[in-house]
Parts: C-alpha cells; sequence; structure tokens
C-alpha cells in the first residue's frame, strides 16, 4: 500500500496503477494525483526507469487533456520529458494506466546524444 507524507513516498510502489477519470471530463481524485507524483519521484529517483502513460486511442481531444493532466503534475516533480512514454491503447476510455519500465539506455545518455546531434546539425 502506498503510504505518503506530504510528497515523500515511504512504501512500496506497484509497477502500475490504474488512474480512473471521471466520464467526459479531464479531471481524477486526490488519490490519483498522489499516485502520479509517487510515480513520478520513483522515476525521478532512479534514472534507469522511464514512466509509461497508456491511454484509448478513442477519443483523442479529450485524451490528450487527460495527457496533459498528467504530464504537468509529473513534469512539476521534475522528471525529464525523455523518461515519458505515451501509449495509445484499445483500453476503456475512462482510465489511464501509469506505470515505469526499465530501459537498457539511461534517459542522460539520450539526453547527451540528442544535444551532440543538435550540435553537429546546427549551423
Amino acid at each position: 500500500r502506498l503510504m505518503q507524507s506530504g510528497d515523500e513516498v515511504k512504501g512500496a510502489i506497484p509497477r502500475e496503477v490504474r488512474i480512473s477519470f471521471y466520464p467526459h471530463q479531464a479531471s481524477f481524485s486526490a488519490q490519483s494525483l498522489k499516485w502520479g507524483k509517487a510515480f513520478a519521484l520513483k522515476v525521478l529517483k532512479d534514472p534507469r526507469y522511464t514512466l509509461d502513460i497508456r491511454v484509448s486511442s478513442e477519443d483523442w481531444s479529450l485524451q490528450s487533456k487527460r495527457v496533459g493532466l498528467l504530464m504537468q503534475i509529473i513534469l512539476e516533480q521534475g522528471v525529464s520529458r525523455h523518461q515519458i512514454r505515451i501509449f495509445k491503447t484499445d483500453r476503456d476510455v475512462n482510465t489511464v494506466l501509469l506505470g515505469y519500465t526499465q530501459t537498457e539506455i539511461m534517459p542522460n545518455e539520450i539526453v547527451k546524444k540528442e544535444r551532440k546531434q543538435q550540435k553537429t546539425l546546427s549551423w
């Protein structure tokens, strides 16, 4: 079970959690907000992980608002955009799956590689 004191995570975090949204809205519960922060802090503490957001491919206008809300929460915790992956799936339109996976390439290496490529391509 997740236990939080402020923003500090004191319990184990599962690999993934389902976040339910209110039908036809981009808002969710306070507990879902805590899960978003907890997953962001998990990924922030260990750069070997990326944060995965799995969202329905239906009603993309609404889904993009939901993803935007989650991204805002995650980015506010200090997670790099390079550590976030978004997947469109055939899941329920009112749920989003939030999880983390271990990557083979460290996100910092990806950022360095991208910066190096930008330097060599820019005039």
